[in-house]
């Protein structure tokens, strides 16, 4: 079984450690983001770094959105 975890790492892909973004309620309640990454980078699941998994295999993604910003609507393909 695969598991999947899509909030920011605490390390980046080359090993370096990823910057911090301190929580604010102020910040998370305006409609204009100042961060927006999935898995903790802007091209995180793209052709290029897929999510791998084996055939017939179980996955499980977790997937977290906070603040009103944005709209998630994600669903998997492929």
């Amino acid at each position: 079984q695969s598991e999947f975890y899509h909030e920011p790492p605490e390390k980046l892909d080359d090993g370096r450690l990823s910057p911090e973004v301190e929580f604010s309620y102020p910040n998370g309640l305006r409609e204009e983001p100042s961060v927006v990454v999935f898995n903790g980078h802007e091209a995180a699941v793209t052709r290029d770094k897929p999510l791998k998994s084996r055939i017939d295999e179980t996955v499980r993604i977790f997937f977290g959105n906070a603040g009103p910003n944005l709209t998630s609507s994600f669903h998997i393909i492929g």
